[in-house]
């Protein structure tokens, strides 16, 4: 055949030839395969740019991975085996023989072994397959990541790798998205210009002028596309490549460049190493660790079958993130319940951005508290390229007529949210609602749960975010799930007061709908949690003023005096009691280390207090407006070694990024174990790259101590029912308010013994005996609010900016 056409070619002639190379579609053709090929070769070096470190970083992340699996294995002794059915072995001849780890089993052959006396082929076999089993099973382990110093052999060398491919990505990722996209598109096209304008058509195909012209105008077409494109896209991809090898050359290998580099990003250069370090079937395990046991599979399958669309992100996600963002995409409706510190804003952000590109969304909204709201916004405009629209404020009704017309992420807080009836002003529907601390909606009475509430039915797709599902009591997680699936647990199975339900058939409910991993199964490279107790005795001042407060039967002034004995701001004289002057101590052991230390309390007077006492950067609080907050979290942040920072744990304890510091105190005991949490992960959180250091000040013979046995019984509450993603029956708990009257009637009762057996204190008047009700508080003292630790936003003004 081929014979056949060059024959007709030669008779036709060289004027055809010379004919079709002069014609329009001749020159067509060949600028498009030019221009294409020109194209292609662009995307092949820039493909070839982003694998370099890639590549560079696999290698050294096989190396390294392969060490630490040799070195578990020499942990092992040889002897294990026997679990793995390696039987009447014997085990004393092996070990004389050098073979006495898991490695030296499993590096040695079938020879090796059977040259130990007792061990013939059969137990050589034996052996081998058990070592085989056992080595399968280290390999699913996670491999932890490099440490503060990098002083493991390839370790440096890692690190540096990741920040190369880290730039690349960054240098280099739009560009290279859209010559993929257009070059894609330009191949087939020019593919299709090739055969369509070869000479063989030119001589058998028609001749009519028209349809000539039409594959010339096609084959400008394509040579024009190429062309913009390397133009663009091209001249962008070859700059950062130039930019990319200047780099390379100057790069600084020095180990010490590299530690420091490690420690100011090691949140998203964890990212990349874990990527890379961890089995792949570990991604499975954090999956099956978010209900206490295996999602059933086709939820698993739809999840994993979704291609998250998340380029446009500026943000490396673990995996765990981008399996919980596709969890939100797909099951729709979801309580997001990853531990604190995990990064649930980004796998939201990411489920917004993969909307977005799919085309399946374009209008967000976010409500939060109101002190997490500049999170939110900051978030928001630093990691995505999503139009982002404050909506609360004086500019309230103008922010929210642009989101409206143009789209993007709304951000408003619940108490706004009240005030914007929203389902009269939406035109038709939400694509994605996010609620964060969604705890906060436990209460279905309260007005920014009906908000909430009356926007459900206008979003297909719900995301509720907490780490405390349960603060008090298990029905409030019910009234969650109940929120986003109604009827989804049986009403006989639980009411306002208790839960009623086997574990296995609420773990079937829910397991489509909450998802949780906690930070010792994910953030394999977080550093440890050294917590301690630090109890200090009341001086005879001190114990005077709290036996006073707890005549009066006021629980917040009882707690305020574990803290401050008597000292008020308005009292003349320095602050003096126990927990100040331990508090002294601490600090000053670790300024001699350089740390920086955050101290929480609930009371604005015991921040008084401390300002009088101690050097401090500066004092988060409600009243403390967005942007100074800010500059005082960025003087925190940029000082120079050990500084003092101090905060209102129900204002600085949520929302707030503070890996800076090492060191957090918590003043009192706090009355929901999800109050201390959140203020201890503001330190304790991805990126923290030092140790951190939690002391707890008590007071002895105070209410400190009901509270600390209040804490334990709900920690246990907790990681019995929701740590896993399992809730199993439950009886009725006592609210707070009744759990306060207990306090003081308890605290009146022992007071009231040890002054009967002859202890000397202040004033026994006005005190119950034990179980009688207290003395009521004073509204302005006492509310139930107050005693949960997340008072009501009051409605924010129309014509203010909101705190």
């Amino acid at each position: 055949m081929l014979g056949v056409l060059l024959a007709l070619v030669t008779l036709a002639g060289g004027g055809t030839w010379a004919a079709w190379r002069a014609s329009g579609v001749g020159r067509a053709a060949r600028r498009a395969k030019k221009e294409v090929g020109a194209l292609l070769a662009e995307r092949e070096a820039t493909r070839q740019a982003l694998e370099r470190p890639a590549r560079a970083l696999r290698e050294e992340a096989e190396a390294y991975v392969a060490r630490h699996r040799a070195d578990r294995r020499k942990e092992v002794a040889a002897e294990t085996l026997r679990d793995e059915g390696a039987k009447k072995i014997r085990w004393e001849a092996l070990q004389e023989a050098g073979f006495s780890s898991l490695h030296d089993v499993h590096e040695a052959t079938t020879r090796d072994l059977m040259a130990v006396k007792g061990i013939g082929p059969v137990s050589a076999k034996r052996l081998k397959s058990a070592a085989h089993r056992a080595s399968e099973a280290l390999s699913r382990e996670a491999v932890p990541l490099p440490d503060g110093e990098l002083d493991g052999a390839g370790e440096a060398a890692m690190v540096r790798h990741a920040a190369e491919l880290l730039e690349t990505r960054r240098q280099l990722g739009d560009a290279a998205r859209q010559l993929e996209t257009v070059s894609a598109d330009v191949e087939a096209r020019g593919a299709e210009v090739a055969r369509e304008s070869n000479l063989i058509t030119w001589i058998f195909g028609s001749a009519a002028q028209a349809d000539r012209r039409q594959k010339m105008e096609r084959a400008r077409s394509v040579a024009d596309e190429a062309r913009r494109t390397l133009e663009t896209a091209g001249a962008t991809a070859r700059k950062a490549r130039q930019d990319l090898r200047e780099l390379a050359i100057r790069r600084d290998t020095d180990r010490q460049a590299v530690r420091e580099m490690w420690k100011q990003r090691r949140a998203e250069l964890a990212a990349v190493l874990d990527d890379v370090l961890q089995p792949p079937e570990l991604e499975r395990l954090d999956v099956d660790e978010a209900v206490g046991a295996r999602l059933p599979d086709q939820i698993v399958q739809r999840v994993e079958a979704l291609e998250l669309r998340a380029e446009e992100l500026n943000v490396v996600l673990r995996r765990y993130q981008s399996f919980g963002a596709r969890f939100l995409v797909v099951q729709e409706r979801t309580i997001l319940g990853d531990d604190m510190g995990l990064g649930k804003t980004m796998q939201s952000l990411a489920a917004m951005v993969h909307l977005r590109a799919t085309g399946q969304g374009d209008r967000f909204l976010v409500v939060s508290p109101a002190t997490v709201v500049p999170n939110w916004l900051d978030e928001i405009r630093r990691h995505t390229p999503l139009p982002c629209h404050e909506l609360r404020g004086p500019k309230r009704e103008e922010a929210l007529d642009d989101w409206l017309e143009q789209g993007g992420v709304g951000v408003t807080s619940y108490s706004t949210l009240r005030l914007m009836e929203m389902d009269e002003v939406l035109p038709s529907h939400l694509d994605l609602l996010v609620a964060d601390e969604a705890h906060f909606l436990k209460n279905p009475e309260a007005a920014r749960t009906r908000a909430v509430a009356e926007l459900l039915p206008m979003t297909r797709r719900v995301c509720f975010m907490t780490g405390t599902p349960i603060e008090n009591r298990l029905t409030e997680f019910c009234m969650l799930v109940e929120m986003l699936r109604p009827g989804l647990i049986d009403a006989e199975h639980w009411d306002a007061d208790e839960v009623s339900i086997a574990p296995a058939a609420f773990q079937n409910k829910v397991a489509g709908v909450y998802l949780r991993r906690n930070q010792a199964d994910v953030l394999h490279e977080l550093p440890d949690r050294l917590e301690k107790r630090e109890w200090v005795d009341l001086d005879d001042d001190e114990a005077r003023a709290y036996r006073e407060a707890v005549a009066s039967g006021n629980i917040m002034a009882m707690r305020r005096c574990s803290s401050l004995g008597g000292w008020t701001p308005e009292r003349r004289g320095p602050p003096r009691s126990a927990k100040l002057d331990r508090l002294a101590d601490l600090v000053e052991e670790h300024a001699t280390t350089g740390r920086k230390v955050l101290v929480f309390s609930f009371f604005r007077d015991v921040l008084a207090a401390l300002e009088h006492r101690l050097d401090v950067v500066g004092s988060l609080h409600g009243d403390v407006d967005t942007d100074t907050r800010e500059e005082i979290m960025q003087r925190f942040r940029d000082h120079d070694g050990h500084a003092v920072l101090l905060g209102q744990i129900t204002a600085a304890g949520v929302g707030l990024n503070l890996q800076a510091a090492s060191v957090v105190v918590l003043m009192e005991p706090q009355w929901k174990p999800s109050t201390e949490e959140q203020a201890i992960a503001r330190a304790h959180r991805m990126g923290q790259t030092e140790r951190v250091v939690v002391h707890r000040l008590l007071a002895r013979d105070s209410v400190d101590e009901r509270v600390v046995e209040l804490l334990e019984g709900k920690q246990e509450l907790f990681k019995q029912y929701a740590r896993h993603s399992v809730l199993k029956a439950a009886s009725k708990e006592a609210t707070e308010t009744e759990l306060a009257k207990m306090m003081v009637a308890v605290e009146q009762g022992r007071l009231d013994t040890k002054d009967g057996d002859g202890d000397s204190g202040g004033p026994k008047g006005g005190r119950g005996k034990p179980g009688a009700a207290p003395a009521a508080a004073e509204p302005d003292e006492l509310t139930a609010d107050d005693l949960e630790g997340e008072q009501e936003e009051e409605a924010e003004p129309e014509n203010e900016p909101a705190a």
